[in-house]
């Protein structure tokens, strides 16, 4: 199974040749390391998904071969004791699949009929890198003083497939567009040796066929280029959705999760981009370039005018533009500061309304709006004085080739023709200079997006994978030893859970919300361990563990249905099991009433769940999701007098419940209580 994993991580970008640059690549002992130590009662799907996990690979069960697609790479099969079936590329109708057995491993080329046929109706296990944009990463060298544009280089590397066929087009596209100048060319030649039709009628057709077919190629084009751009969204999207469930729980000190998420609407800033640097800068760039080219065949002094021009431009695109990635990220930071903070007026409107709460807000505002302004007009300067650059440059290109083609032209070195067709070719060439300039401002746009992305995908994540926890049921022991935290809220903490027992923690809020983080996994202590049923939460894999805890810290409500909050943490929830939630944490009946009951849609307020509804809900998810370990952040403190109380009596029925709670008639109803403390003693 290792070189089998092994071989998914390469052809998935892991390894091998597909991997980034300055990443580090999935290895055989990494194959090896991930597979060991795993319960032989496990089946061969539960070991190879956790593993791979840990490889960084998600993957996706195909749970009978007649439903696999041949199209999704790379797969994974076993098709016999010690046998196994990668499938790792396609080429036409067959596809690659590296068959392992104790032989050793084979490559062969099967159809998809052939394929199935061999497997049978067992399982594939079909992977993907755990977070699609992992590869952007290798941006995260400290050695590198900046780290922007390797880190765009990085995120355009994962179209790169899509980007060659895109370029390929431009040269086409770019050589096509001489086809006017050298038909005036030689139209002008025509004419000067006398006026005859038929060669006239040939050019004519010449012409129309090569725009004809620049213009099928510029739709096909504009198709690719659409194609990139769904790519690029729904890429970052995925992304986006798999990591955040996966950061780790000290990522977000000292920030704002949600206004944070905002650098996600960076993506549409990405796709406009994209679509506009790969249709026309692509295309206006081979345009310059062969214009030059075929200036340099006319004359050797039009050869040394084209160098002039790529130097000019070399001045305008470089030097002048220098310090504006800077710029640019700046505004973009701005422009993201004036959003949070109207975000955050609108989560306050009761603060707002009090007596100089607008006026303040407002004044607070100016001031960030002022900031952008300040920015803007920064980075605005170097763009102006690079769109000064390639106006001047592209008058004095037409201008000088006018004289000195005139010049030529007298001294009989060049024909009129010639000249016609270079200044056409001169004009097209600055044309598109000038067209490279206008998009200077999109390619700062788009290393501004990609930066801004990159502060969530530089966001620290926990491992995944580890050793599988055996399915049991009911109440689990909890065990800590010699914990300590990195912030020194919890030190060398102990304690031990019984199986059904109910622990109350009360004292410093500070120890108490460390100690639940460290509890659920979301931190990592510094010394010390949790054992939870008798796992250490350092080896196993947190993803099946955290199917038998629970959390409740505050109300989470999903912008969903009340049945879809509620089956959020177990998919296959029956309806009963939800009434049964609902009445025991004293919602069902507020429900019922509802026009729509289960099927009534929530925002994240809660609304229109009474006050206190949304926290009454995340207990009863808590409830669905039938834990064997229950944690109460302070869940049940902001409930009316004696009603924690009873909701503790009845989440407390089959598991292990540790709470955590201000309440004395809380704190009484436990069969112990922990008093935490600057300095945590049991």
């Amino acid at each position: 199974m290792a070189r089998a994993l092994e071989l998914v991580a390469e052809n998935a970008g892991l390894s091998g040749s597909g991997v980034a640059a300055g990443a580090r690549p999935v290895t055989a002992e990494d194959a090896w390391q991930a597979v060991a130590n795993y319960s032989a009662t496990a089946s061969w799907t539960e070991i190879a998904a956790s593993a791979a996990r840990a490889l960084g690979l998600q993957p996706y069960l195909c749970e009978d071969s007649l439903g696999f697609d041949p199209g999704e790479l790379p797969a994974l099969a076993r098709v016999g004791e010690g046998q196994w079936l990668v499938v790792i590329g396609r080429r036409g109708r067959r596809l690659t699949v590296v068959q392992l057995d104790e032989r050793g491993e084979r490559r062969v080329r099967l159809t998809p009929t052939q394929l199935r046929a061999l497997v049978g109706r067992q399982p594939w296990l079909l992977m993907r890198p755990l977070l699609a944009l992992d590869p952007i990463g290798v941006a995260r060298r400290p050695v590198l003083k900046d780290r922007t544009w390797l880190r765009l280089r990085a995120f355009l590397g994962l179209e790169r497939r899509e980007l060659w066929v895109v370029v390929i087009y431009a040269i086409v596209l770019g050589g096509l567009t001489l086809a006017t100048p050298i038909a005036a060319q030689a139209l002008v030649n025509t004419v000067a040796f006398g006026a005859v039709l038929q060669p006239l009628v040939v050019l004519t057709i010449l012409l129309l066929a090569g725009l004809g077919f620049a213009g099928a190629l510029g739709v096909l084009e504009g198709y690719v280029v659409e194609v990139v751009q769904r790519r690029v969204f729904v890429r970052i999207a995925d992304d986006f959705g798999r990591r955040l469930p996966s950061v780790r729980g000290d990522a977000l000190d000292g920030r704002y999760g949600p206004e944070l998420v905002n650098r996600f609407f960076d993506v549409f800033t990405a796709q406009k981009a994209v679509a506009s640097l790969l249709l026309q800068g692509v295309e206006a760039l081979l345009t310059a370039v062969f214009g030059l080219m075929v200036l340099a065949l006319y004359h050797p002094i039009l050869l040394g005018f084209g160098l002039a021009i790529v130097a000019g431009a070399a001045v305008v695109f470089v030097l002048l533009g220098k310090g504006a990635t800077k710029t640019t990220i700046a505004e973009s930071k701005a422009k993201y500061e004036v959003a949070g903070y109207l975000e955050e007026m609108a989560r306050h409107l009761f603060a707002l309304k009090l007596a100089g709460g607008g006026e303040h807000a407002m004044r607070h505002l100016d001031g960030l709006a002022a900031g952008w302004l300040s920015r803007r007009a920064s980075h605005f300067r170097i763009v102006f004085r690079q769109i000064l650059g390639a106006l001047a440059l592209q008058v004095i290109a037409s201008a000088t080739l006018l004289g000195l083609g005139g010049w030529l032209v007298v001294e009989r070195e060049l024909t009129i023709g010639q000249l016609v067709a270079a200044e056409l070719i001169v004009t097209a060439v600055v044309a598109s200079l000038s067209k490279l300039g206008g998009k200077l401002e999109t390619v700062y746009d788009l290393v501004a997006a990609s930066d801004k992305l990159g502060h969530l995908l530089h966001l620290p994540v926990e491992r995944s994978g580890g050793e599988l926890p055996r399915s049991s049921e009911g109440a689990l022991r909890v065990e800590v030893q010699g914990l300590s935290s990195d912030g020194g809220e919890v030190s060398d903490f102990d304690l031990t859970v019984d199986p059904g027992e109910v622990v109350a923690v009360t004292g410093d809020p500070t120890a108490s919300s460390a100690l639940v983080e460290l509890l659920f996994g979301l931190r990592e202590p510094t010394t010390g361990s949790v054992r939870i049923d008798g796992y250490d939460l350092r080896d196993v894999d947190l993803a099946r563990i955290r199917r038998r805890v629970a959390v409740v810290r505050e109300a989470e409500v999903w912008p969903a249905t009340i049945a879809e909050n509620l089956r959020a943490v177990a998919t296959n929830v029956p309806v009963a099991a939800m009434w049964k939630a609902l009445d025991a944490m004293g919602l069902g009946a507020f429900v019922r009433r509802l026009p729509l009951a289960l099927h009534t849609p929530l925002v994240p307020s809660g609304s229109p769940l009474p006050r206190l509804g949304g926290m009454r809900l995340s207990l009863a998810r808590a409830l669905v999701a039938d834990p064997g370990v229950l944690v109460l952040d302070g869940a049940l403190d902001a409930l009316p007098p004696g009603e924690g109380a009873v909701l503790l009596e009845r989440l407390a029925k089959g598991r292990t419940v540790i709470v955590v709670t201000t309440d004395p008639d809380l704190a009484a109803r436990a069969s112990r209580r922990i008093v935490l403390r600057a300095e945590v003693r049991s």
